[in-house]
Parts: C-alpha cells; sequence; structure tokens
C-alpha cells in the first residue's frame, strides 16, 4: 500500500498459495524467501479492473479493422470498381447494408456527423460530403451592435457619444485618415464598426473575448482594430483640447469666477489604478502611497467655462502633483501675468513667481493657529466654489471606464491616446455650466 515495510508487520495467511510454504514441517507454517502475496489482494480506488468482455470485444473490433484494411479498397484508388462485399450489400463488419440504414435514419443530426468521421478515420472509406457538413459550424458571422444602437440613449450607454451626427462626423474624419487598401484585400469590419468597437472600449472596458462575438470576429482582431483607431481618433478629437486665447477666455467667464478674472487655467491630478507587472523599476514608479497602489497620475487643466483644455501624458504614481505639473509644462502655456487656480497640494508657488505668475490657492492653517480668519475662511469658500469645475470635467472623463477601472498592462501604452478621446468626447458633449451661469 505504499508504506515501509518494518519487522513487525504480519500479513494473513490466505494472501499466499499452499505451494508458499515450506512442506511437511508441523509447527507454524513459514514462507519461503522472496515471495509476496497473490491471493485476495484489495483492489485500490485508482485500480482499473480489466473487464474480460470488453477486452475481447475491443479484440474483435481490432480484427474486424486489420481484416478490412487487409482487403481491396477500390474506392481510394481511382479507376477500380467496389469492393465484392460492398456491392452485394453486405458490409466489412457482416451485417446487411439495409439495416445500417435503417438505424441511420433513426439518429440524430450529431450522432450522424460523429458516425461519418469514425468511418472515415477507421474504415477509410468515403462519406457523403453532405453528411460532415452537419458538423461544420456556422460561417455567416455578422455585426450586431450597430443594429442595437437604435436610438441616442442605447448610444450613449454603450459608446459614450451623444448623437448620430456626432459618430457620422468622427467617421468621415478619420475616413481621411485610412491608407487605401490594396486590391483583393478587405478588413472584416467596415471603419464606422471598427470606430464603434473602440468607443465601447473605451466607455465600457469590456474584454476582447465579450466584444468578438457581439462583432463577429475574434478576440486577436478586436485587439489589433482597437490599437489600430486608437491613435487615428486621438488625432481627430486633440483639436477640440487646446489651450484658448486670453480673449476668448474673457468672454466666457462665469460669474463664480468674478474675484478670479485673470485665472486662465484651473489644474488637478487624478489617478487611474494599473495592473502590477513584472518589472520591479515599473512597480516601484507606478506605486502610489497616496492610493495604496499601482496607479497611472494625469494632470487635466480645465478653463474657467468648464472646457478641457490640457491633458497631460501619463506618469507613474509615485511621481507627486508638483513633478506632473512642471514636467506637463503647462505652466509654460499661460501668458505673463495670468493665474492658476489650484488644491493645497500643488507646492508650485516659487514656480508660478519665477514665471511671472499669480497662484489661486485655498489658504493654508499652520501650526500656530487653530483656525482660519473669516477673511481666510471666505476666501478658501470662493476658491472651492470657483474650482468644483474641474473635479466635474474629472468625472466626465472617469464615465469612461477605460480611465476609471484597472487598466491591463499591455494596454498602459495607449492609455494617453484614450485620454484625449475621452477629453474631446466631453468638449463635444453638453456643457458642463448653464447659460445662467455667466
Amino acid at each position: 500500500m505504499g508504506k515501509p515495510a518494518s519487522a513487525y508487520m504480519r500479513v494473513c495467511w490466505e494472501h499466499f498459495l499452499p505451494t508458499d510454504y515450506f512442506p511437511g514441517e508441523k509447527k507454524r507454517k513459514q514462507l519461503k524467501n522472496k515471495v509476496i502475496p497473490s491471493q485476495k489482494l484489495p483492489v485500490r480506488t485508482h485500480d482499473k479492473i480489466k473487464n474480460t468482455d470488453q477486452t475481447k470485444k475491443r479484440e474483435e473490433r481490432v480484427n474486424r479493422r486489420n481484416k478490412s484494411n487487409s482487403g481491396k479498397t477500390a474506392c481510394s484508388v481511382p479507376g477500380h470498381d467496389h469492393d465484392d462485399n460492398t456491392l452485394n450489400g453486405i458490409n466489412y463488419d457482416g451485417s446487411s447494408s439495409e439495416n445500417q440504414h435503417n438505424a441511420f435514419d433513426t439518429q440524430s443530426s450529431r450522432d450522424v456527423g460523429v458516425q461519418c468521421s469514425r468511418s472515415v478515420c477507421d474504415m477509410g472509406t468515403l462519406v457523403d460530403p453532405e453528411c460532415l457538413k452537419l458538423t461544420s459550424p456556422p460561417t455567416d458571422k455578422k455585426c450586431v451592435m450597430l443594429q442595437i444602437m437604435t436610438d441616442t440613449t442605447v448610444l450613449y450607454t454603450y459608446t459614450g457619444l451623444h448623437s448620430f451626427e456626432l459618430l457620422d462626423g468622427i467617421v468621415e474624419c478619420v475616413r481621411d485618415l485610412e491608407p487605401e487598401q490594396p486590391q483583393g484585400k478587405v478588413k472584416q469590419l467596415s471603419l464606422k464598426e471598427r470606430i464603434v468597437l473602440t468607443f465601447i472600449k473605451l466607455k465600457l472596458n469590456l474584454y476582447f473575448t465579450t466584444l468578438a462575438p457581439l462583432f463577429g470576429v475574434t478576440r486577436h482582431t478586436c485587439s489589433k482594430y482597437f490599437q489600430d483607431m486608437v491613435p487615428k481618433l486621438r488625432t481627430v478629437l486633440e483639436s477640440v483640447v487646446e489651450f484658448p486665447e486670453i480673449e476668448g477666455n474673457r468672454d466666457n467667464m462665469p460669474l463664480c469666477f468674478g474675484n478670479y478674472k485673470s485665472t486662465r487655467v484651473v489644474i488637478d491630478c487624478a489617478e487611474t489604478p494599473v495592473e502590477c507587472c513584472k518589472c520591479i523599476k515599473c512597480r516601484i514608479l507606478t506605486y502610489s502611497h497616496y492610493k495604496k497602489r499601482n496607479t497611472l497620475k494625469f494632470l487635466v487643466g480645465v478653463a474657467p467655462s468648464g472646457m478641457i483644455i490640457f491633458v497631460s501624458e501619463s506618469y507613474g504614481g509615485r511621481a507627486s502633483d508638483k513633478q506632473v505639473t512642471i514636467e506637463s509644462g503647462i505652466l509654460n502655456k499661460v501668458e505673463f501675468g495670468g493665474a492658476v487656480m489650484a488644491d493645497k497640494g500643488f507646492n508650485i508657488k516659487n514656480e508660478c513667481y519665477e514665471r511671472h505668475l499669480v497662484l489661486y490657492q485655498p489658504p493654508f492653517l499652520t501650526r500656530k493657529r487653530e483656525q482660519f480668519s473669516r477673511e481666510e475662511a471666505l476666501r478658501t469658500a470662493r476658491i472651492a466654489k470657483a474650482r468644483v469645475h474641474v473635479e466635474r470635467a474629472i468625472q466626465r472623463l472617469r464615465e469612461f471606464n477605460f480611465l476609471t477601472e484597472e487598466l491591463e498592462w499591455q494596454l498602459a501604452p495607449h492609455f494617453d491616446d484614450a485620454l484625449i478621446i475621452a477629453a474631446g468626447v466631453v468638449n463635444l458633449s453638453a456643457p458642463i455650466l448653464n447659460v445662467d451661469k455667466f
């Protein structure tokens, strides 16, 4: 049974044959040397019991197959007549062809395909091609997503676009960037279907395995179309995310910025969780002590009117808000004498002073003082009322689950393009502020 033998182990005498003992002794029987138990042995769960009936039937099938293969198979050689047994209506196993056809008709289509495949493999005879078609998978795969999108509500739920006119406009702009396909090479999905696939991935962040049957293609094809379409959509939509001129900024100044009319941009950082990769260096750079996990950090700049006018590249979660602000170059876009509004976490006072910029920031509470003065409290409320719009813009970006849920590491190179695409769609949607706020 797998246990090591010891001097204290005993075996019942019924497991041995009479010839295993020394003959002619009247005392206790003694076993011969090198004798093993051979009678009434226990059966273990993993032991296979040989069934003589099954073995016999298997041997008979092998013999019949060998006999049939040794005979003449004229059907496999062109120009020869059929075998005598086949012409007489007798099969190789001795049964009549009429009985076989009767049994064949009573089986289901699935059993028919199995029987046909076995006859080809085992007996080497020809089979009617119509029978083999019963087991072949369907080949007519169609995209069903465009049929589902019947109204704007369904379109927005799946893609984040608020109208079909916007979708058609994006398709026409991307069509100009599409290279001409060589003759004889046609993509499985049309341009509109590929754009819808990309927006669904950005909005719902479904797995490519889930998207594949919806578009009638394979998972690899979905991934290839997504990676090919994201840079083109960024090229089209990044023209919507641009830094405005001073005159346009002043003409669209809300009432809540009455005390801060020189504000050019309101900035804030956001983080997106990312999958932990195998590279130790990347793990260190992406680990955020604030979120307690690996993240990608990016900076968003919003005009006082609520439009997203700047989106930085993504940085590792280890980077501070000050580092992201300086390296992104957003301070260099603000003109001389302009103002930047930020939260307390942005320690960029010296950098703004070097560029002759004004920094609007809530006051800090030092250790010597227990509470703010009346003036400082009112100032904090006014800045918070004006700065809240950048939070609303980031919230709209987070409606795209690709920017909110944990990002797959192999899709991290496309994160910057996805940020620009989402920001462009947000700017083309309904404005954050109503008309009565101006």
